[in-house]
């Protein structure tokens, strides 16, 4: 329960309790009185009649001596108290500790009203009578008989009440005292220490705190923003890492290419080379800026996808017009490797995609695949539909796996692309997709034209576009390359061709 929770029923509680308690202390002297009003009532009466008997005597309102007002003291007593008054109303005695008011005149109205009726309050009661001489009026005695044991009983119980009330307060306050601070302060006193630890850019040690309510919230939402900023800054500094190791990466590359054009135009301006050698020179050094400018285009294209920044040109383009001009046109670069190349297109429906970075895409992955496939090896590329069957060139232990994409619930056109190469340890694979990572001990691979941005640039076009990449690789088999491209519509027919090219030299 929440914190606010537990102090508002403890404020609601605090104000109920004094009216309980009043609620309660009513109640009993309700029962007292009922209890012991006859009983006392019959005693109060008999000991008024006794001091009755006394108070008739006329003699008493003419004028007091010294033996009546002695008389009428012995008469009295802390409980019954006696007041005398003359035939005009004026206070003649009074037993009464304020009895210097004696000589007072009462109103006709107060003096003679109640008279014989025994009144009775919580303190006292109290009778009223006239006295009588010959048929006149000689005085008028009021007799007052405090209710001592009653008023004890009741201060008993009000005691006992307000005791009561008071122990229920205490621990009301106690309760609410080990509440606060187990809800709010030690767990306030907890993230205090978090936050210290963190401004510090210390460890952060683990929350002790197990309980609910407003500072578990509070707590969480700390967490959730802390992991964020650790997450945040650990992006941060990979991708501070990632561009200090992309500009020596860079220096590196392109120090080899600009070394041998150097070298080359060095020769050239020495006059010392045949016509055919002058070609040859200049060949070399042409397919030298063309690498570098591969390796530029590469991180180009890199910071612009990494930005988020991208001019999404998507286009609605029909899948299998546009697959067959994607996966169409790779011959001549299979057959300058010595590589066959198979080709399978069976696909349906529109997709929505940017025909430019799809491209792209490909030329990475293909490229990529051709150079880690054994010469006189096959590549096989394939685009398939959601419900289309698996290809048979497609290796056993790649097969349930594609199958199960294909009939998955998310309805994507599959890309295959499979080679007979080495495989990939497993460790290696998903490390295959990060920036700038080769596998091999050195950066300078002869004619590679790349620094390791080729399957980073699949990953994220592929992703740009909601779709998903995968790589299987198991020893003896090569590796397949899956990529998934959502479809647009949802409608589909399983229409297509296949097409295999073993030394046909058609140019991209």
């Amino acid at each position: 329960m929440k914190l606010r929770t537990w102090l508002l029923i403890a404020f609601v509680i605090l104000m109920l309790l004094p009216l309980a308690a009043g609620i309660v202390l009513y109640q009993l002297i309700n029962k007292l009185d009922e209890q012991r009003s006859f009983t006392d009532y019959m005693a109060a009466s008999s000991e008024i009649s006794a001091a009755e008997s006394y108070l008739q005597n006329p003699e008493l309102y003419r004028f007091r001596t010294v033996w009546d007002v002695q008389e009428l003291d012995l008469l009295t007593n802390d409980a019954l108290k006696v007041e005398l008054f003359n035939p005009y109303g004026v206070l003649i005695y009074s037993s009464m500790e304020d009895s210097e008011y004696t000589g007072f005149v009462q109103t006709s109205e107060r003096l003679y009203s109640n008279m014989y009726e025994m009144q009775i309050n919580p303190r006292s009661y109290m009778l009223k009578k006239p006295v009588f001489e010959n048929g006149s009026l000689a005085g008028i005695y009021q007799i007052t008989l405090a209710r001592q044991e009653w008023r004890a009983d009741i201060r008993s119980r009000t005691v006992w009440v307000a005791g009561i009330l008071g122990i229920f307060i205490a621990v009301l306050f106690v309760i609410v005292l080990l509440l606060t601070r187990r809800k709010l302060i030690l767990p306030m006193r907890i993230l205090t220490k978090q936050m210290s630890s963190f401004a510090a850019n210390e460890p952060v040690p683990p929350s002790e705190y197990r309980g609910g309510g407003e500072m578990r919230e509070l707590m969480a939402h700390f967490e959730d923003m802390r992991r964020t900023i650790e997450a945040s800054r650990k992006k941060l500094s990979q991708q501070q890492e990632e561009k200090a190791f992309m500009t020596a990466a860079l220096s590196h590359d392109l120090k080899t290419p600009l070394t041998s054009i150097r070298a080359y135009a060095e020769e050239l301006a020495t006059n010392r080379l045949t016509i055919e050698e002058r070609q040859e020179y200049l060949g070399f050094m042409m397919g030298q800026v063309d690498r570098m400018r591969h390796m530029l285009d590469d991180l180009n294209l890199y910071a612009t996808l990494e930005s988020k920044i991208t001019n999404k040109e998507r286009a609605l383009v029909d899948s299998e017009e546009f697959m067959e001009m994607l996966l169409t046109g790779y011959e001549s670069l299979a057959w300058s490797n010595n590589i066959q190349l198979e080709t399978s297109i069976s696909v349906s429906g529109d997709a929505e995609l940017d025909p430019q970075l799809i491209l792209r895409m490909m030329d990475n992955l293909i490229a990529n695949a051709i150079k880690y496939s054994p010469s006189g090896g096959k590549l096989y590329l394939a685009a398939l539909s959601p419900g289309c069957s698996v290809p048979e060139w497609i290796f056993p232990p790649y097969r349930s796996r594609v199958e199960q994409q294909l009939n998955a619930p998310i309805k994507n056109i599959l890309l295959l692309i499979q080679n007979e190469g080495e495989s990939i340890p497993f460790e290696f694979q998903d490390r295959l997709f990060e920036p700038f990572y080769q596998r091999e001990t050195s950066r300078n691979q002869a004619g590679s034209g790349s620094f390791g941005l080729g399957l980073t640039i699949a990953k994220k076009v592929i992703e740009q576009h909601q779709g998903t990449i995968k790589l299987m690789s198991e020893d003896p088999y090569g590796t397949l390359v899956v990529c998934g491209l959502p479809l647009h519509n949802k409608e589909m027919r399983i229409n297509g061709t296949n097409q295999v090219f073993n030394d046909e030299h058609t140019k991209r």
